[in-house]
């Protein structure tokens, strides 16, 4: 039998899969989100989300990121699961990753430089040699942190102003605490692998930034940096936040199945977002 990166089986007599597992549904709620981070973004910029432009730029932070999503579990199941998958797969996504970049940079070369940052962190997070996800709190620097605040900016590129610095610290924070509370369920899998796990006790970490996003998140409507109706919104995101961190027996199996709320949520608020400008 041969092995891959970390000992991990990777021979020619491995099960097979298809695209089915490449791209996986759990992933849609995910690509919504997306495209409700740079509708936000454009609009937080004072410009305008039903405009051609944004609406193109979500179309395609879509396309990107499920591509960039199915590059991941290209290489998770060909190196954790021991799965395999044709190089063609990760060929494939390569190029819609490289074309739907050049089709934002033909919108705006700032957001053209994002899509590329977006495609360096997923490469970084995932790829060997690098592989950042082998290591709990390297992840948590790229999914809770630069991964989010890309889409953002991506948005924010097309508006006339830049995104108030109160909302990126809230939006790190939240981030980094549904990181931070993924790599805390998925410690028996990180220890199985040979990954880095994260240490005993990180749940108040996660608990801690979390709560303090939230705070954040109302204050910010409080203030009018936002409009206040949006703490509605704020709202909805703690009652999932006591839903994630309230059990010790909780997978992330089951919080994915939730994320489906999330992307009903996502939708409607772009909706919102597209009557208030």
């Amino acid at each position: 039998m041969n092995t891959d990166y970390c000992g991990l089986r990777t021979d020619n007599q491995s099960p097979q899969a298809g695209w089915a597992q490449v791209m996986p549904l759990h992933r849609m709620p995910v690509l919504i989100k997306t495209s409700a981070l740079i509708a936000f973004g454009v609009w937080v910029a004072h410009g305008t989300v039903t405009s051609s432009h944004a609406l193109v730029t979500m179309f395609l932070g879509a396309v990107l990121w499920a591509a960039l999503y199915g590059i991941n579990e290209w290489s998770d199941l060909r190196l954790e699961a021991g799965i395999a998958l044709p190089n063609s797969y990760g060929y494939v996504l390569s190029v819609v990753a490289a074309f739907t970049t050049i089709a934002a940079g033909l919108i705006s070369w700032k957001i053209g430089l994002l899509f590329a940052c977006m495609i360096l962190s997923q490469v970084l997070y995932c790829i060997p040699p690098f592989r950042a996800k082998r290591y709990w709190y390297s992840a948590l620097v790229l999914s809770g942190g630069i991964n989010p605040m890309l889409r953002l900016e991506a948005g924010a590129a097309l508006g006339m102003h830049s995104v108030p610095l109160q909302l990126i610290a809230v939006f790190i924070l939240l981030h980094l605490g549904a990181a931070v509370r993924s790599r805390c369920l998925l410690r028996k899998r990180d220890l199985k692998l040979g990954y880095v796990v994260a240490p005993p006790k990180t749940e108040r970490f996660g608990i801690a930034v979390t709560v303090l996003g939230l705070l954040g998140s109302f204050l910010v409507c409080y203030l009018e940096i936002v409009p206040r109706f949006l703490a509605l919104f704020v709202a909805l995101a703690s009652g999932f936040a006591v839903y994630s961190w309230s059990s010790e027996d909780r997978n992330l199996g089951q919080l994915r199945r939730a994320w489906l709320w999330f992307a009903v949520l996502a939708v409607i608020f772009v909706a919102i977002l597209a009557l208030k400008r």
